[in-house]
């Protein structure tokens, strides 16, 4: 049975992976770690599962270097720097987290939101293509089933037999019939 992994850790995973996603598509980083994008896009939300001891072992190990490099490019400061009072602000802990908060949370949103938008253009294309096809074959349709109608009344008038009838409707429910 797998190791339980700690809310801690779990919670530092969920981070984390919000960071590779701005560099990686979900596809791509389940592909490095040779599993169904579903389930990693699962463990992430924590909506129905969350990841094992072993899982973010594999995962740590396999994005170590992509972490650090996300990390040094960022020149993000570690937790301790977050705790104390900038002397030359004089800004207290709770502002200047906020300030990083908001700093961290507007290129994130960004660099998630170029992703959407990616992810939207490219599957927008493919959907628009999908309705021209289903348009021309709509149309080829419509073509046939013109050509079988007409077919059929030139047979009948061939034949000199009168077309078929559409059957009668059913009466009306506050129709009465004399007896």
């Amino acid at each position: 049975m797998a190791k339980r992994a700690s809310e801690q850790r779990i919670l530092q995973f969920r981070k984390d992976i919000r960071n590779l996603r701005r560099k990686y598509s979900n596809l791509e980083l389940a592909q490095r770690l040779d599993m169904n994008d579903a389930n990693l896009s699962s463990y992430y939300t924590g909506r129905s599962k969350n990841p094992g001891a072993d899982f973010l072992d594999k995962f740590y190990k396999t994005f170590n270097k992509d972490m650090e490099e996300i990390n040094n490019e960022e020149n993000k400061p570690k937790g301790e720097e977050y705790l104390t009072e900038s002397a030359e602000t004089n800004t207290s802990k709770t502002e200047e987290a906020a300030v990083v908060y908001a700093k961290f949370n507007k290129e994130g949103d960004t660099g998630r939101q170029k992703n959407d938008y990616d992810w939207l253009q490219n599957n927008f294309d493919k959907l628009m293509d999908s309705h021209h096809l289903f348009a021309i074959a709509t149309e080829a349709m419509a073509t046939t089933n013109k050509k079988l109608v007409d077919d059929h009344f030139s047979t009948c008038k061939s034949e000199n037999t009168p077309p078929p009838t559409p059957p009668p409707s059913s009466p009306s429910p506050t129709s009465t019939t004399p007896s």
